[in-house]
């Protein structure tokens, strides 16, 4: 309820119902090849700088999301939890 009518709501709800967001990894391209297909370098782990707007937005909210939820839980509660990144490992 608390993230109805709110901004992002849509896009809070979707980060505790899908996890969150993952920023993968990206292979750098070095140069373009004989048939204009860009040469791939190394392959390098995504940044924030790397994301399009919305990818951008979806991160963003994936915090406030989890921020949200971590407020929520009393400390017995948050204490334990905060020492895993998966919730599939509680």
């Amino acid at each position: 309820l608390y993230c109805q009518g709110k901004e992002n709501g849509v896009n809070i709800l979707k980060s505790i119902d899908e996890g969150p967001y993952q920023m993968g990894r990206v292979w750098e391209p070095l140069a373009e090849g004989t048939e204009g297909a860009p040469q791939l370098g190394p392959e390098r782990p995504r940044v924030y700088s790397d994301m399009s707007p919305e990818e951008k937005d979806r991160y963003n909210v994936d915090i406030r999301a989890t921020n949200i939820l971590l407020q929520g839980l009393p400390k017995d509660i948050y204490t334990p939890i905060n020492h895993y990144t998966d919730a599939k490992d509680i």
